[in-house]
């Protein structure tokens, strides 16, 4: 059961794996795809390989370039599964959102015309990356925050609180209290009976 709310990083993290998959280079009525780049690159590296052909350096690191767009998909999985799994996504996400960033910044930089061939695939990565490293860097570790409540609730088991209002004392035990408030903090226990 996931206790933290990551529903942002999971959207975004399926946005990002299924724009994969959408055409990212658009050239009339020719599209390839963020996978199809990838798998074409290993392919004319294994032909190459094949043929013993010659490919020269540069040729190589393009290729490689290229076929490292599957970790886009990889991380945008990770950051799915983490969520999902209540491990805080955080680092994975503001990993995936930065390389799909660098990425595509690389990608108008060494080719003069790579804005007019960008498909919905490309501007969907890029998107969901930049909104993926947003939440990163603004989310706060709320997993240690509920660690914290859950031992403090372990160890005073049997406490509890009584707070008069109009002359009536209420006694309230913590437990029951966390069962009734299942979105609120140990703090906000404390201070809702003026502790």
């Amino acid at each position: 059961m996931v206790k933290n709310d990551y529903r942002k990083e999971i959207i975004f993290g399926v946005i990002l794996f299924a724009s994969f998959f959408l055409p990212y280079i658009k050239l009339g009525t020719l599209s390839l795809s963020g996978f199809q780049i990838a798998d074409n690159a290993k392919n004319i590296f294994d032909l190459g390989n094949l043929f013993n052909a010659q490919i020269s350096d540069d040729a190589k690191i393009l290729i490689y370039k290229a076929y490292s767009l599957y970790l886009i998909p990889v991380f945008a999985g990770l950051v799915v599964i983490f969520a999902l799994l209540d491990v805080n996504p955080k680092l994975i996400a503001a990993v995936a959102g930065l390389y799909v960033i660098f990425a595509f910044i690389y990608c108008v930089d060494k080719f003069e015309k790579f804005v007019d061939l960008v498909g919905i695939g490309a501007y969907l990565s890029l998107l969901s990356g930049a909104l993926l490293l947003i939440f990163a860097l603004m989310s706060e570790d709320k997993k240690v925050n509920s660690i914290s409540d859950e031992k403090i609730v372990n160890n005073y088991a049997d406490f509890s609180i009584s707070k008069e209002t109009g002359g009536n004392s209420k006694k309230t035990h913590l437990q029951e209290w966390q069962l009734q408030n299942p979105t609120k903090s140990i703090n906000d226990y404390f201070s809702e009976f003026g502790h």
